[in-house]
């Protein structure tokens, strides 16, 4: 009885292993990441990741983190009609409305710049302790707020 419950499971794992998709070739990419400050310029206010040369007057650190909202919701699972599963729908998130938080912060805080400026990509984990698990893809702003002399 137990060799047959072996085989049994050996049979199992066997069948349930699927082959990878390989790729015979990959089509020719172009990726263009910009930030646009025009905005921002137009209020009299400079992002910049140098720092400032001239007179000014330090106003403090900032780092602004932004993610994305995201919820639950079911979905069909695809070849039935009554099965449903939880995924996350994630919403949409752009590095324009992390540089506006950004400037928001800054022109609260006194500022007129934020020089030494940095932009990352981060993510926030929520594996264990949502079902389905979750990684939420965000932007980090951080860098020097200044207030320019003139």
């Amino acid at each position: 009885m137990r060799r047959i419950h072996s085989l049994f499971t050996l049979a199992l794992l066997l069948c349930s292993c699927g082959s990878p998709v390989l790729f015979s070739s990959i089509d020719r990419s172009v990726e263009v990441s910009a930030l646009d400050f025009t905005s921002f310029t137009s209020r009299g206010f400079l992002f910049t990741p140098l720092t400032f040369e001239d007179d000014y007057e330090s106003v403090g650190l900032i780092a602004v983190t932004i993610y994305p909202d995201a919820t639950i919701e079911e979905v069909p699972v695809p070849g039935t009609t009554a099965v449903r599963k939880k995924q996350w729908a994630v919403g949409d998130l752009d590095v324009q409305s992390a540089l506006e938080q950004a400037y928001q912060e800054c022109v609260e805080m006194g500022a007129d710049a934020l020089t030494q400026m940095d932009v990352q990509s981060v993510t926030k984990s929520y594996v264990g302790v949502t079902s389905p698990p979750l990684v939420l893809q965000g932007y980090q702003i951080t860098g020097y707020a200044i207030r320019r002399i003139p």
